[in-house]
């Protein structure tokens, strides 16, 4: 027991000691350590444009300069990018593929490849391997090719969406309904709650729990919430645990965790970041920057029209989800159009949670009679049988299928 004395039978505090006795409680795996800006990434991805032209493949160093100092000849167009990529961002050789590179693969704007059987091969954005190659996706050369910076910053918010997991998403979609009553969200109140919807974890759980903790935890006077905090910061040291680091816990590395994913918040098109030190994330509007971000209406209509559509209820277990996801609208009035509820599917939270596994790439939807198939563009695919795994009226699922495709054919 870790925080629940503090109010004896409040939801929120119980959770919070449930997580912290996982070990993956810190959730899922994301960017940490590195700080960057829209405009850093558009510089960096520009020069690899240039010096990789037409998507090509450059070869990076493959040992530590530590090891070896000198570059093969091979790895001279790698290391010239290098030195270029310093008149904009500090960073060496190593830390640019070890670190960055990473990022920037998880982003979906380049692809890593490795060697294998004497094959060049793409490896996926968590797979290991010797990378010998990189080269830009073509989002990351729709990034490079942008001038505007508006565009720049819808192509990053989708980046930043994938690389956080989906958390770009369900921060704007408990930010944007009026109806969960949430306009600013804490750092901490995502470090113990919204960072635990969907993970695949002792502690999972979905988008309404979340809401319900939120709500939970804000019962608790300023006071206890700040006996939470310390608390937890002199319990949660790692020599305070026994075993290897798996078992250890360590609060530094968890907030830094949480101060990087605000930082990268801050970087999207739908938010700004408010607070003495940056602790309240909230939709972007008057204070914005008007040239990198739009100002997002709270509205529910769509989901409201999507119940009245289809003439169902809501039910426990099931969730509203934007099949191709808000978060990758290149442009206001994309998002705008990926607002509706013909966007959109009541389904369970175990269905949700295998789209959110998968970056929420499961956009092209199909059907095989009255089950509706989410498909990436290679073989995923989740299917949801009617009331199993989604409610929606049968009558109406041409509209969706249609709408679907039209949206996916947007140029």
């Amino acid at each position: 027991m870790y925080v629940e004395q503090i109010q004896i039978g409040n939801e929120a505090l119980q959770f919070i000691d449930k997580r912290i006795a996982d070990d993956k409680y810190r959730g899922s795996e994301s960017s940490e350590h590195n700080r960057y800006d829209r405009e850093e990434i558009y510089n960096t991805l520009k020069l690899l444009n240039e010096y990789t032209p037409d998507q090509s493949l450059m070869k990076i160093r493959t040992a530590d300069l530590s090891k070896r100092p000198e570059n093969t000849p091979d790895e001279y167009q790698y290391a010239r990018f290098c030195e270029a990529v310093k008149r904009y961002k500090k960073g060496t050789q190593d830390s640019i593929r070890k670190n960055i590179f990473v990022d920037l693969h998880r982003m979906g704007l380049i692809d890593r490849w490795a060697v294998q059987k004497k094959k060049v091969v793409k490896l996926s954005p968590f797979q290991r391997g010797a990378i010998k190659y990189v080269s830009l996706t073509d989002d990351g050369l729709k990034f490079a090719n942008s001038d505007n910076i508006l565009k720049q910053s819808f192509i990053f918010t989708k980046a930043l969406d994938i690389l956080l997991g989906g958390y770009v998403e369900y921060a704007l979609e408990i930010l944007k309904d009026p109806d969960y009553e949430i306009d600013k969200i804490s750092k901490y109140e995502f470090m113990f709650f919204v960072s635990a919807i969907d993970t695949q974890t002792s502690f999972n759980i979905s988008l309404n729990k979340c809401i319900e903790l939120i709500h939970s935890y804000r019962l608790l006077s300023r006071i206890q919430q700040r006996a939470v905090i310390e608390t937890l910061k002199a319990k949660l040291i790692p020599d305070n645990f026994i075993g290897d680091k798996t078992a250890k816990r360590d609060w530094h590395n968890w907030q830094n965790k949480i101060d990087q994913a605000y930082f990268l918040f801050k970087q999207t098109v739908y938010f700004d970041v408010e607070g003495d030190n940056a602790d309240f994330l909230v939709l972007a509007g008057r204070n914005s920057n008007v040239n990198s971000k739009i100002t997002i209406t709270r509205s529910s209509d769509a989901k409201r029209e999507y119940f009245v559509n289809h003439r169902v209820e809501r039910e426990a277990g099931f969730e509203l989800h934007h099949v191709v996801p808000l978060s990758w609208a290149e442009n206001d009035e994309h998002y705008n159009l990926l607002d509706k509820w013909k966007n959109l599917l009541y389904i369970d939270g175990f269905s949700h949670a295998k789209v959110t596994a998968n970056n929420s790439r499961n956009v092209v939807m199909t059907n095989d009679n009255s089950t509706i198939i989410l498909s990436d563009f290679a073989n995923n695919h989740v299917e949801l049988k009617i009331r199993e795994n989604v409610i929606y009226s049968f009558e109406k699922l041409n509209i969706l299928l249609t709408y679907n495709f039209e949206l996916l054919n947007i140029h």
